[in-house]
């Protein structure tokens, strides 16, 4: 007999008093029969356990596709698409990344000061599908920003409508109604 001791417990944590020392062999054995055991099935349902891992698993996954849904915001919550201003500049920082690129200018003033704008852009997958990409743009680059105005009042910040370059050629970032009225 090896005088290992073992104490045994229910599904429900409690410990039986009959079942509280046993030898190494007699537990070895006892745990071998429960672990080849089969949970009885009710009318070929899985066993509870399963079911509430499924519901809570489907219900976590729900929450994770929701989540993009609150982080985006609309383009008229935060620009005036029904104002539009002009800017000459030249680009000094362009990023390229999700969820919006962001182009920064430096526009000169007559009187030779300089002042920095922000132009904003919709996500870098939808400009690449749509045809728009960061090679089409450069660091130095002299153009003329056509945007949109912010709403809450930033001077220097806009959703970029279309960037004519010094060398005649325009992307649109805007509707195709805009690069026909720019055409005329």
């Amino acid at each position: 007999m090896n005088s290992e001791r073992y104490y045994v417990t229910n599904p429900d944590r409690s410990v039986e008093p009959s079942l509280l020392v046993w030898d190494a062999d007699w537990f070895k054995r006892w745990v071998r029969i429960r672990a080849t055991m089969e949970l009885p099935k009710v009318k070929g349902e899985a066993p509870m356990t399963h079911r509430i891992h499924r519901t809570l698993g489907a219900a976590f996954s729900l929450l994770l596709l929701a989540i993009p849904v609150f982080a985006h915001h609309s383009v008229a919550a935060e620009f005036d698409t029904s104002k539009t201003f002009s800017v000459k500049a030249t680009i000094t920082k362009l990023e390229w990344v999700n969820p919006h690129i962001y182009i920064y200018a430096n526009a000169k003033a007559d009187d030779g000061t300089t002042t920095l704008y922000s132009f904003e852009a919709g996500p870098p997958g939808a400009l690449r599908r749509s045809g728009v990409i960061r090679p089409m743009f450069s660091v130095g680059d002299e153009v003329t920003v056509d945007a949109w105005v912010a709403k809450d009042g930033s001077k220097h910040l806009g959703l970029i409508k279309a960037v004519h370059f010094a060398d005649g050629h325009t992307i649109v970032f805007g509707s195709p109604q805009d690069a026909e009225a720019k055409a005329e």
